[in-house]
Formats: structure tokens, C-alpha cells, sequence
């Protein structure tokens, strides 16, 4: 009797433990993750969890944020992803990020311009997913004066990631009116 009462315990603890083993519980890799800005928010379940192959199967990702209009994109902001099976539920904050500076497009090392005039920022541009403003440091530069100045051209995005270049400006002489 004592014998079937042990077996009995064996056999239920046996199926406890064997239920609770497949009763996987979802396994965050972090509980918030950062995308820089121009990339896509992953609706992968494996990006976010480390649970087994079988197990991501049956994730559902949720709330995924829209992208910006005509861009593969979200905005730069801070977002909440939901993780979602029949009976357990997580949540992952997901910041988008932007880091990376302008590029300048074709920028000279040296602009040559009339005695007396000043340069023109049109002829500076630079690329990046967000507006850029192109501003130039030409504090040093004399337009009365001819010579070759060092000034700086500086273009900065919204996220006040910005890129610094130096340059020369060349002044020329200036023209004399050899009228009588």
C-alpha cells in the first residue's frame, strides 16, 4: 500500500515537473532597445526574446509604430512594443535615435570671391535623413582685405548631430577703376 502511495506522489510530482518545463515563459534579451534613426523597428520576436525556435513561433509582435510618411522609417521617438502569446504578455521600449552627423556634398577645400563681397551659404549643401542648416564661422575672414582666410562651414541636423569642416576663402584684389 505504502508502495502505490509512493509511486503515486512520483507519478504526479513526474507530471508536475513535466508541465511546468513546457510552460516556457518569455525571455527578454533587455527590456528597452535603441534603433537609429533611418532603420526599421523590427517585428521579429527572436530580436526581442531569447526564448527556443518552437516557442517564437507563437509570439505575436504588437504596436508597432508607423512610419514616417514616405520613409521605411518611424520618427525619432520613444516607442512600446508589445510581445504577445495566448497567456503572457511583455513589453519592450524601443528609442529611435539619431547619431550620426551630416555629410557635406561636394565641399571644396577652397572658394574664391570678389573684393568686398561675402560668400553665399547656397553654395555649401549636406545630406542627412533629417532638415539640415548650414551655417559658416568666417570670423577670421577680412572682405576688405585680399587674401586667403581659414573659415569653418558647419551643418547641423535637428537632432543637433553636426559636422564641421574647414576651409580656405580666397578674397582677390581689388579691382581698380583705372577711369581718368
Amino acid at each position: 500500500m505504502k508502495k502505490n502511495i509512493l509511486k503515486g506522489i512520483l507519478l504526479v510530482f513526474t507530471i508536475m515537473i513535466l508541465v511546468g518545463c513546457t510552460k516556457e515563459k518569455m525571455e527578454l534579451k533587455n527590456n528597452s532597445f535603441t534603433v537609429e534613426y533611418g532603420n526599421a523597428i523590427s517585428d521579429k520576436a527572436e530580436d526581442y526574446l531569447k526564448n527556443s525556435e518552437e516557442f517564437l513561433k507563437n509570439i505575436k509582435v504588437e504596436n508597432l509604430p508607423k512610419n514616417e510618411k514616405d520613409k521605411e522609417y518611424p520618427s525619432v521617438g520613444e516607442y512600446e512594443i508589445v510581445l504577445k502569446t495566448d497567456n503572457q504578455k511583455e513589453v519592450v521600449k524601443v528609442s529611435v535615435k539619431d547619431t550620426v552627423a551630416p555629410e557635406f556634398k561636394d565641399l571644396k577645400e577652397k572658394y574664391e570671391i570678389e573684393y568686398g563681397s561675402k560668400i553665399d551659404l547656397k553654395q555649401f549643401s549636406a545630406t542627412d535623413l533629417s532638415k539640415t542648416e548650414i551655417s559658416l564661422d568666417d570670423s577670421k575672414v577680412n572682405y576688405k582685405k585680399s587674401g586667403t582666410y581659414k573659415a569653418t562651414v558647419i551643418a547641423k541636423d535637428e537632432s543637433n548631430n553636426e559636422a564641421k569642416k574647414d576651409i580656405n576663402i580666397i578674397v582677390k584684389a581689388e579691382k581698380k577703376d583705372n577711369t581718368p
